[in-house]
């Protein structure tokens, strides 16, 4: 700090018994002269540059700190390498702490670095699916498993179109799309949440928009994978294999029930942080949450956030919804004989299930695929005993 004073107050200040330590312009010139200068650092080559993968170097905490000083981008997320884990997608921090404990990483890409070509066009089909629709931004939840856009608000592909719509006005959709696309490979989303620097100045690794495309801010319906009620009640489950929903990521403030009140989701209203993941979330799969006894989710927000589900896993959500109410139509015929029930369409819609072959992308073991065809042939068979033999009125 320079200060301009009257010379009492400049000799004052300067003499040994000041509490402050101060230097004249010509005293502090001198000093500066006479300091050590930190040698400035800068990024070798062959690190953030063109050269081809096979010849990069690993990055080191030096490349790091350097980048900090000359990219206006830096926290973003990186493609990397590395001999322990392969290929990885991390936030800046994330790199850094490892780099930092001796880790060895080759950075592949950075979210920028992303083709235009292949970012470009999807934005732009998206874009033009928008205007010829003229598609509300959110769209409402179906509830008919009928319907063939039951589970479409679930799927990355509405992720993407949310991104998009959610991007203009306030950031470049490109921008967004392309960390998207990366963001998608980070194992552990709670990795992207919250950070602050030395300063207290934060630091988001992705746009707002982007935790849309990354989460449904809504829950699973796992009544199709519940167990049977015994009493056949018509609100009990079917008993269905989870099959790839199984290891579907789920994250909510408390999934076991362990603290006072109830869980909640990244976007509740009822949450006082900012919205996004930290470390403050629970990750549970979804096999977790169907066991999970204790907990006590928000009437609001449900609880939770789910990772956005791939295009096959919402296929499945949707066949197994479809057969857990043909499941609850069979039951009701069984438990009804004497109202002389029209089950011909019934019928036939099991029928043509069971001659069906289900995608073996449905499912992670043989085990999952023969318990689905099982389920569905004893509904056709109970079902066409019935047919055949009904009860006296």
């Amino acid at each position: 700090m320079t200060l301009r004073v009257p010379e009492p107050v400049a000799a004052r200040l300067l003499s040994q018994p000041s509490a402050l330590s101060c230097l004249t312009p010509e005293q502090a010139v001198a000093a500066q002269d006479a300091a050590p200068r930190a040698p400035v650092e800068a990024v070798r080559p062959g690190v953030f540059d063109d050269t081809p993968v096979s010849e990069r170097r690993a990055v080191t905490t030096g490349d790091l700190r350097a980048l900090r000083t000359i990219s206006r981008e830096v926290d973003q997320l990186y493609l990397v390498l590395s001999v322990e884990a392969g290929p990885e997608v991390l936030p800046l921090p994330v790199l850094e702490a490892r780099v930092a404990r001796g880790g060895r990483y080759v950075v592949v890409a950075a979210a920028g670095d992303l083709p235009d070509a292949l970012v470009a066009a999807r934005r732009e089909e998206l874009t033009t699916d928008a205007v010829a629709g003229d598609d509300p931004v959110w769209t409402p939840r179906i509830h008919q498993s009928s319907h063939p856009d039951f589970g479409r608000s679930l799927g990355a592909a509405e992720g993407e179109r949310l991104v998009v719509r959610l991007a203009r006005g306030r950031s470049r959709p490109d921008a967004a799309l392309r960390c998207l696309l990366l963001a998608r490979g980070v194992a552990d989303l709670r990795d992207l949440g919250n950070r602050y620097d030395a300063s207290g100045e934060r630091r988001d690794p992705v746009p707002f928009p982007v935790w849309d495309g990354l989460l449904a801010m809504e829950q699973l319906d796992l009544r199709p994978f519940r167990p049977v009620r015994e009493d056949g009640a018509q609100r009990g489950g079917s008993g269905l294999p989870l099959g790839i929903l199984a290891s579907v990521q789920l994250y909510t403030t408390d999934a076991a029930g362990q603290f006072e009140g109830r869980a909640h989701s990244p976007d509740c209203q009822h949450q006082s942080r900012d919205r996004g993941l930290s470390r403050y979330y629970d990750l549970v799969t979804v096999e977790q949450m169907l066991d999970a006894e204790r907990f006590d989710p928000c009437s609001k927000c449900g609880g939770y956030a789910t990772r956005r589900l791939s295009t096959t896993q919402v296929d499945y959500y949707r066949a197994a919804h479809q057969v857990h109410d043909l499941a609850q139509q069979v039951r009701w015929v069984l438990a009804h004989p004497d109202l002389g029930t029209d089950s011909a369409s019934l019928l036939a819609e099991l029928k043509q299930r069971d001659a069906a072959t289900s995608p073996d992308t449905w499912f992670d073991a043989d085990n999952e695929e023969r318990q689905w065809n099982r389920f569905i042939r004893r509904l056709l068979q109970q079902l066409q005993a019935t047919v055949a033999h009904p009860r006296p009125s």
